[in-house]
């Protein structure tokens, strides 16, 4: 079957064999419906516009397999996937010559992702599309912060067939302590994620539809004011059409808040960083 699955004690394995590469980032671990990809492109800019080395890992890719995997912002070359790709699968074919079962695809695309992270350098990772039971990027035990975009019904023959389902398979990267920034605009969803952070201790920040105001929009952007933490009345623009890309930027500038609270990386710099995004 298509969506047939490893149990994420299969992913630790192989991590394991790799000698957890995974050990030591600082990561932003990004789950939801949709926004994903643009939650961690906004997030990424910002740090990498900071002067932090950021590498950035999402999925799916459009035209070509090196877009999964960005180090500031710039897709990994053929040759440094092709390194990281050889030694994942030395070490699957270990992993199944031992009588364990093969990688699925998004399996091994994750492990080569740590490699090339690792390989690069110690960095700040943003990666995205990650639920609770299934997934392997939920190997990730110390992020943070954890952020939750939109949620709506897709996937529903894994995930479950009500925004309660959905919304509790999510909020399965909420970790003990973690904070969560989170889309709180649906209150079916946000109840779920709520009553996770609370059992797990995890400090919550929402963002609500009242939190931000459209201004207007050129042919190429929206111009909107955010009205939450450090950006009271700040105007930004979101440099697309699509009004839900104000939702994603404002989530991100939110996360931003909770994960640089001293405001090392300023506030002019942030907006400036969602407008060339």
């Amino acid at each position: 079957k298509i969506y047939d699955k490893n149990k994420p004690e299969h992913t630790v394995e192989l991590l394991k064999r790799l000698g957890h590469p995974e050990c030591g980032m600082k990561v932003i671990h990004v789950a939801g419906t949709n926004g994903k990809g643009s939650v961690c492109a906004f997030l990424s800019e910002m740090l990498t516009l900071a002067g932090k080395k950021t590498a950035l890992f999402t999925s799916p890719h459009l035209v070509r397999i090196n877009e999964r995997f960005q180090i500031n912002n710039v897709p990994i070359s053929d040759e440094l996937f092709l390194e990281s790709y050889q030694k994942v699968q030395a070490a699957i074919d270990g992993m199944v010559k031992d009588g364990l079962p093969h990688a699925t695809y998004f399996e091994l695309l994750y492990a080569v992702a740590w490699l090339l992270l690792r390989r690069k350098g110690r960095i700040r990772g943003s990666g995205n599309r990650s639920w609770r039971k299934i997934d392997a990027t939920n190997t990730i035990e110390h992020p943070i912060a954890t952020v939750i975009t939109s949620i709506s019904l897709d996937h529903t023959e894994i995930l479950g067939d009500t925004i309660e389902k959905i919304a509790g398979e999510k909020a399965g990267i909420i970790k003990e302590g973690v904070p969560v920034i989170y889309d709180g605009r649906n209150e079916e969803a946000e109840k779920v994620i709520k009553k996770r952070a609370k059992e797990l201790h995890a400090p919550a920040f929402v963002l609500k539809e009242e939190m931000y105001e459209i201004l207007g929009n050129t042919d190429k952007s929206i111009d909107f004011c955010l009205n939450c933490g450090y950006y009271e009345h700040a105007k930004v623009t979101a440099p697309y059409l699509a009004p839900y890309q104000v939702v994603n930027s404002s989530l991100a500038l939110l996360a931003m808040d909770v994960i640089d609270p001293k405001q090392e990386i300023s506030q002019d710099l942030r907006i400036r960083a969602i407008k060339e995004t």
